[in-house]
């Protein structure tokens, strides 16, 4: 069945009015959380993954794609997509801890000077390359994803990203050296 108030909130949410926003987020934001929270063991995860796909709708709106006439099954794979990338950082963070006390924590010595590094290195990019390393290495968001949700073009992600990877690999690389021959 068509809902014909759903179909007249999307083309009001894509010519740009932020009140069908609200509407389809009163109208599916709990079917979103519930999505959410089906992934996500944290409650505070799953209300920042129904708020960044309900800002990814506005943000995309022009482009989203209605499917059987509603734009749930658009919000509940970008809440499932978001929750499982939201999962995959946690898990990192878990195993790759990068504030100073690494070394207290059993890590290798080297590898967390190392770690430091990348984070500093990371700090000190341009902000379009930092927000395309955010994205594609600590999200884990695909160049297309990253690229969508920056308003970048594919290309111009996996340039960027390849260009900071050597950079950065030269840079570690210069620091090792100059430390072995210390």
């Amino acid at each position: 069945m068509v809902d014909a108030v759903e179909l007249t909130l999307v083309h009001r949410l894509r010519g740009g009015d932020p009140s069908a926003l609200d509407a389809l987020f009163r109208m599916h934001g709990r079917a979103v959380h519930r999505a959410a929270g089906s992934f996500l063991a944290d409650a505070g995860q799953a209300e920042d993954v129904v708020q960044e796909t309900f800002f990814l709708l506005w943000k995309r709106r022009s482009g989203v794609r209605i499917v059987g006439e509603s734009v749930l099954p658009w919000l509940l794979v970008t809440a499932r997509n978001l929750s499982s990338s939201t999962n995959r950082r946690e898990q990192r963070r878990r195993h790759l801890p990068l504030s100073d006390d690494t070394a207290s924590r059993g890590i290798d010595a080297e590898a967390s000077d190392r770690l430091l590094d990348v984070r500093r290195l990371v700090e000190q990019m341009s902000a379009t390359d930092r927000a395309i390393w955010t994205a594609c290495i600590e999200d884990d968001l695909s160049y297309s994803d990253a690229a969508r949700s920056l308003g970048l073009s594919h290309g111009t992600v996996r340039n960027r990203l390849s260009r900071v990877r050597a950079s950065l690999a030269r840079t570690l690389t210069e620091r090792t050296e100059d430390h072995g021959q210390s």
